[in-house]
């Protein structure tokens, strides 16, 4: 949201080499009703010795306690001309400590983690990691599932009629947080590893790239250096691809054992995405309708450093033979 969320701080890991400026126009189109978001470059994560600026590579700077940590930070630059932002030149140069947002948690802890902590797991178990480095779309994708929480938190957003009646979303009141929102029982991907211990079932090597990628969605989202890709949605759900491409998940189930109404050809990793928003009250049922607003669609990289086929091996090789599937459950929220 561009107007009525609060900026929030940005921990001092993200030193920013540029000052802020305003927010580009990066002007999705229209289609069929509904916005379909335009799709940035990956980010590219730069060497060390060609970060100017950086302040924990400048001696004498920082004390013992400061180099320790910045020693076991993990670095990502974030090219603005890459990403289609040209209004602001250069990059920025973002640190954070990949052990904590991706270390094993319980669903109790979660309510208590930073908010940027609780942002990756969110991306890497909705998005899921290996779709994080396929797709070109990915992060619009993750940016826009990091939106639906703070649109949930807005009352502009997810009351637009301002109804007393109206009901909050679990965890998303006047007292709720990012990270109380983000409530498993709405983003069913924070249930299970992918979101409480990504590190169980991921290759390390995809993870790290995921997490960086998840990480500048939230840094972009949060710095406004991109338009609400999702037009103040608050809820999201993917659809199928392959043949069945943007028809219901339950076109495309036959890998959860419900083969009878699955089209062949049918891929339940490669869809869209679907945003939607609240449009109509209905006084039958104490709350808003919500009809599409945006579509972010799915189209893989020509030469991607992890091909889905190949990541999905690798991950489901490492999972329990209970949970068999490579992407997040693709469920209405």
């Amino acid at each position: 949201m561009q107007q009525h969320r609060s900026p929030a701080a940005i921990p001092w890991i993200f030193p920013i080499l540029l000052a802020f400026v305003t927010p580009p126009a990066l002007a999705p189109q229209r289609e069929a009703g509904a916005r379909v978001a335009p799709a940035p470059e990956r980010a590219a994560v730069g060497p060390a010795e060609a970060l100017e600026g950086d302040p924990c590579l400048e001696e004498g700077l920082l004390g013992r306690f400061y180099e320790e940590r910045c020693a076991r930070l993990r670095r990502v630059y974030v090219d603005f001309l890459e990403l289609g932002i040209l209004e602001r030149p250069g990059g920025a140069v973002l640190r954070y400590d990949f052990d904590e947002v991706t270390r094993p948690l319980s669903l109790d802890e979660l309510p208590t983690e930073s908010e940027l902590s609780v942002a990756v797991r969110l991306v890497i178990s909705e998005v899921g990691a290996d779709r994080m480095l396929a797709s070109r779309f990915a992060l619009m994708e993750a940016v826009g599932i990091i939106a639906t929480v703070d649109h949930r938190l807005d009352p502009a957003y997810h009351d637009p009629e301002d109804r007393p009646e109206s009901p909050d979303f679990p965890g998303c009141g006047p007292e709720g947080t990012f990270a109380t929102c983000a409530e498993p029982s709405e983003y069913y991907g924070l249930l299970g590893w992918r979101g409480l211990d990504p590190g169980k079932g991921y290759p390390p090597q995809l993870l790290e790239e995921a997490v960086d990628q998840a990480v500048i969605a939230w840094y972009l989202w949060r710095e406004e250096l991109v338009e609400d890709p999702t037009d103040g949605a608050v809820s999201y759900v993917h659809r199928c691809g392959g043949a069945a491409y943007g028809e219901p998940t339950w076109r495309c189930d036959a890998h959860m054992g419900r083969p009878a109404r699955d089209i062949p050809g049918a891929n339940p990793h490669t869809g869209p995405i679907v945003f939607r928003a609240p449009t109509q009250w209905l006084d039958s049922r104490g709350w808003y309708a919500l009809s599409t607003v945006a579509i972010v669609p799915y189209e893989s990289w020509e030469a991607a450093d992890w091909e889905l086929e190949e990541a999905a091996d690798a991950v489901v090789d490492a999972e329990s033979s209970d949970d068999p599937r490579l992407s997040p459950a693709s469920r209405s929220r």
